[in-house]
């Protein structure tokens, strides 16, 4: 296996990805970020549906579906995006996480509303309307994560700017 992480890493391209990551760590959290994204919109989606088929409608439907997503979403970034295991608690975290994450999420939400409210098309496709909201949302949520919830971390961080990029990249592996 780290032969070939070692063939990966000597690639050009992924020499140059390595290097622009090493210098810029930020970018690979914001890539993080966007997984763990991926992972949130599919946990909002299911519940969404799951709660129209329990007739919530859609927007008490989706205000369940968006906090079970952002409470996901919290617990993934604090041990994948930005490896958090500070001393601030869980619970002072989450509400913490949650409390600046709501101009993201009201972003989110207020694009979805407006959508589904004007457009019949998103009114009869949710995902839509919830993938136009999860997209205008996820730059608030990226900045307001980084720069107030996991601050301390983040001023506290050494970039692994020493590392060779296969020794980098196989690290990376292993912590994944």
């Amino acid at each position: 296996m780290e032969r070939l992480l070692g063939n990966i890493a000597n690639m050009p391209l992924i020499r140059t990805a390595i290097a622009f990551l090493q210098a810029n760590p930020a970018y690979f959290e914001f890539i993080k970020f966007g997984m763990v994204g991926a992972v949130g919109f599919t946990v909002d989606t299911s519940l969404l549906y799951t709660a129209l088929d329990w007739g919530w409608g859609p927007y008490w439907g989706r205000a369940f579906s968006v906090l079970c997503a952002a409470t996901t979403t919290w617990v993934l970034n604090r041990r994948f995006t930005f490896r958090y295991s500070g001393p601030a608690r869980c619970h002072r975290q989450w509400t913490k996480y949650l409390s600046v994450s709501t101009i993201g999420l009201g972003v989110n939400y207020s694009v979805y509303a407006l959508l589904i409210s004007v457009f019949t098309l998103i009114a009869d496709y949710p995902i839509l309307g919830i993938a136009a909201g999860a997209l205008s949302g996820m730059m608030f949520n990226f900045l307001l994560s980084r720069h107030v919830v996991f601050w301390d971390r983040i001023k506290t961080s050494n970039a692994p700017v020493s590392l060779h990029a296969d020794q980098w990249l196989a690290r990376q592996h292993r912590y994944a």
